[in-house]
């Protein structure tokens, strides 16, 4: 509080001379105030302190601000030293602390600094963005928010609030007078009786456009009273209801949704629709709602029957992007059905098929979608967890080789063997238009076969004119395989992504250092994980060096001990210069 005191007391200066540089004294814009680790600092001034960002967010509104501010050198300073408790108390003796707004606050990482005393600090500074996670203040934390008239998004989740402190959210931050427009309050246990209190105002509030009540304990009975909102409220974009126990049962919000003419993003992840829940929902989509553009129905116990509804949906809707049905029993008739539906359909772009049980068979029928170029307007294919096998990996990869619409492919842990991986990514060669391939978690290997993968996956690096983002991870590559791909690095001119995190063949540290050397002759190449691989070390590699060259590629490796100890050491000593000054500058 001195120290804020006493930077209140500079703030009337013209200027000020640190470093041999004058800095003319500037306004303090509405900052945005963010706790982060400061365990380099001294333990008492604190553990944990404030950073203040230089940005405020633009998309906020704006206040008039004072004159009598102080330079923003001095500022960042001041926060730098004072854990979140001293900072509120300088707030109360600083003229300039006090008057100035915390725009943008983000506890997230902290949620056991934050007490009920604190909390009312925060509100008093007037947040439009107030992200508080896991706080374990129980209903006590809505009390509070009441006093924050100008929030305009506010994320409590994970938060005890229960009915409780949902119906005092609900008159506060929710009411008629209320500025919120993104309220998240997942995780929060608000029953069906804080859902119900919650609907009243929701009614009359035309400023919400984003609700999350995901995990929120609301029975089919409290979610049919919040179909009420989606029919006649004009402002909603964004509604996710997910692991909330909808049951089959879905008739009010399948009305709902037939009338709304807003909502844009529908989430009903894990609610227990089954088949005859998810039919009139789809009914709905393909009947008369052409606005919704995300559809999230993964986890919900679709089988084949439930899968063909959401295809004969797809003929006909016109306006869906996003189809989300992971973890769902679609096997290869769902797909079959799908990709049928989809001849008819030109406006999906992203299709989701984590682990559906889909074979081979299901593959083709997709990859046979794929190959005419009249029809398919997918973008982003993801089929992790799926069993692709060889006719699945020859059919799509002949299809790739001529489609030019898909963008994303994703075949994780579809246990690829080594030919199978030489018959998708062989006809890539000659031409594709992918921007990103995520072949992590296979049997990529020598172990798979006489032809190794790298002769398919080097001269595909070498020749594309569009792969962005590459995932090898998981994969038991070795050393040889690994230094046919650093060689195709060399030549590359569009990779801005690597991933080659715990290859499952233990690689040598000399095939790091050509990784390394290859990633930096990339020209593009910007980011190179190498995580979780034992020989590649900080030490080994030689990153300190490369770091000191500023290369713009980033080399992530795991740290070791020493790793950690140095960097401590590094930080302490910065620390220690920070401090020095900030005492001789006072």
């Amino acid at each position: 509080a001195a120290a804020a005191a006493a930077v209140g007391s500079t703030a009337g200066s013209a200027g000020l001379k640190m470093g041999g540089h004058r800095r003319s004294l500037r306004q303090l814009p509405g900052r945005a105030v963010r706790l982060y680790d400061a365990q380099s600092l001294p333990g008492h001034l604190a553990s944990h302190a404030v950073d203040a960002e230089l940005q405020a967010a633009p998309e906020m509104e704006t206040e008039e601000r004072g004159p009598n501010l102080p330079p923003v050198e001095i500022w960042e300073r001041v926060l730098m030293y004072l854990d979140l408790k001293s900072l509120c108390r300088a707030a109360q003796v600083c003229h300039a602390l006090h008057a100035a707004r915390w725009v943008h606050v983000d506890c997230r990482g902290y949620e056991k600094l934050i007490t009920l005393q604190v909390l009312q600090h925060i509100a008093q500074k007037q947040p439009q963005v107030l992200i508080l996670p896991g706080a374990s203040l129980g209903w006590e934390v809505a009390s509070v928010l009441v006093q924050c008239t100008r929030l305009q998004a506010l994320t409590l989740s994970d938060v005890e609030l229960g009915s409780v402190g949902g119906e005092h959210l609900a008159r506060g931050v929710v009411g008629l007078h209320g500025r919120t427009t993104r309220l998240d309050i997942r995780s929060c246990h608000i029953g069906d009786e804080g859902c119900r209190i919650l609907v009243e105002r929701l009614l009359h509030n035309n400023r919400i456009t984003h609700l999350d009540l995901e995990d929120n304990g609301l029975s089919p009975a409290a979610v049919a009273n919040l179909a009420r909102v989606v029919s006649c409220n004009t402002s909603l974009r964004t509604l996710n209801l997910s692991n909330n126990a909808l049951g089959e049962d879905t008739t009010a919000l399948a009305d709902a949704l037939a009338q709304n003419t807003t909502l844009t993003t529908l989430l009903l992840e894990g609610c227990e629709l089954g088949n005859a829940g998810i039919t009139p929902l789809v009914r709905a989509l393909a009947r008369s709602n052409a606005t919704l553009r995300r559809l999230n129905l993964e986890d919900n116990d679709l089988t084949v029957q439930g899968v063909r509804e959401v295809a004969t949906a797809l003929k006909t809707n016109k306006g869906l992007v996003h189809l989300q049905l992971c973890f769902n029993h679609v096997q290869n008739e769902g797909a079959v059905a799908l990709a049928d539906a989809l001849t008819s359909n030109s406006s999906l772009r992203e299709l989701d098929l984590w682990d559906a049980h889909i074979g081979a068979a299901g593959v083709q029928a997709l990859a046979a979608l794929l190959h005419d170029p009249h029809v398919c307007a997918l973008q982003a294919l993801r089929l992790k967890f799926n069993h692709l096998g060889t006719a699945g990996a020859r059919a799509l990869g002949a299809a790739l080789a001529v489609n030019r619409t898909l963008l994303h492919l994703d075949v994780r842990s579809c246990s690829l063997t080594t030919e199978q991986a030489e018959l998708l990514l062989g006809p890539l060669v000659a031409g594709h238009v992918l921007c990103s391939l995520l072949l992590g978690d296979n049997n990529l290997g020598e172990a798979g076969g006489s032809r190794a993968t790298p002769h398919a996956l080097a001269p595909l690096l070498q020749h594309t004119h569009t792969l962005q983002q590459l995932d090898l991870s998981s994969n038991p590559l070795s050393d040889s395989q690994v230094a046919h791909i650093a060689t195709a690095f060399k030549v590359n001119t569009t990779l801005r992504t690597v991933t080659l995190t715990a290859n499952k063949h233990r690689l040598a540290a000399r095939t790091g250092l050509a990784l390394v050397a290859a990633a930096t002759a990339c020209p593009t190449l910007r980011r190179l994980d190498l995580s979780h691989n034992p020989a590649f070390t900080r030490t080994a590699l030689k990153l300190q060096q490369l770091e000191q060259q500023q290369a713009r590629c980033v080399i992530a490796v795991t740290p070791t001990a020493a790793d950690v100890a140095a960097s401590s050491e590094a930080s302490a000593s910065q620390s220690r210069a920070r401090r020095a000054r900030f005492f001789w500058f006072f």
